[in-house]
């Protein structure tokens, strides 16, 4: 359950330091991004697998880049959910999935218990 905890917040932690380097994503506050962490967990885990499989075809013709639509969407969708959460167009949700993906590959090195809940 702590692992889980620390996983949260490292992913929260995530989500802010994307939301630093891309413009066009704006977080509030520290609640909105656990919130908006939360809610991108639920999405991957319930909606994600269905998109993935529905888009399997043209993220196989993309050699896998089409997976970055989706992690943009998802992020989309996040930020239509919750307020404090803002993303100013797709351009910038694309982006941002772009970084979150980076980021998160970091942290991951950094921390090797960190396991993605983002995406």
């Amino acid at each position: 359950m702590l692992q889980i905890i620390i996983n949260l917040f490292l992913s929260t932690a995530v989500l802010l330091i994307t939301s630093m380097i891309v413009p066009g994503i704006n977080i509030l506050s520290w609640g909105a991004a656990l919130l908006a962490c939360i809610i991108i967990a639920i999405l991957n885990v319930a909606v994600r697998p269905i998109l993935s499989l529905l888009a399997l075809p043209i993220t196989i013709l993309t050699l896998g880049i089409f997976s970055f639509v989706i992690n943009a969407l998802l992020l989309y969708v996040t930020a239509g959910l919750i307020d404090g959460f803002n993303i100013e167009g797709w351009g910038s949700a694309f982006l941002g999935a772009i970084v979150l993906a980076i980021v998160q590959m970091i942290m991951n090195a950094i921390t090797p218990g960190h396991r993605k809940l983002l995406g």
